[in-house]
């Protein structure tokens, strides 16, 4: 019984969560610093999907790190297994490319970049299917900030 209710609890926290990340992309379209040129070049080019998407599964990349500090191991374990079951059904590939984000960020955190840094940075660099220049990585700490102070608290005010 009580795994059970433990199971429909980590079920719906993993879907407040990802509806607070996809709120929190929403709201980037006025609220991100640097706006005016980012978010209109990528509604110029028909890109704002992809932002979309990309935005999301680093929104959720930086909104698990939290719960991973609330949560024990067999806590965490289910909470990320609910997590995952609705990242893959809101987008097929959300999961894959979550884990991918996570590596991207160690590989950046390896050449010293912030975490906040290397999500923009993975956000920018899927957005253009290859790694930008450092001017196309300018708006990378601003994402990555953006991100981080939307979300940063979400578990401990949530509950």
């Amino acid at each position: 019984m009580h795994g059970m209710f433990g199971s429909r609890k980590f079920a719906n926290k993993s879907n407040e969560m990802l509806r607070l990340c996809q709120s929190v992309v929403v709201t980037s379209f006025e609220d991100l610093a640097p706006r005016s040129e980012l978010i209109m070049s990528l509604e110029a080019n028909g890109q704002l999907p992809r932002w979309d998407i990309f935005m999301t599964v680093a929104a959720v990349g930086v909104a698990i790190v939290p719960a991973r500090a609330h949560l024990n191991e067999k806590q965490f374990r289910g909470f990320h297994a609910g997590l995952m079951q609705q990242l893959a059904s809101w987008y097929e590939s959300a999961p894959a490319m979550l884990d991918h984000l996570f590596k991207f960020i160690v590989e950046r955190h390896e050449m010293g970049d912030n975490r906040e840094f290397a999500v923009g940075a993975w956000v920018l660099s899927n957005l253009k299917g290859e790694m930008p220049t450092d001017e196309e990585l300018a708006p990378a700490q601003a994402i990555g900030d953006y991100l981080h102070d939307s979300l940063e608290h979400w578990w401990s005010q949530a509950r």
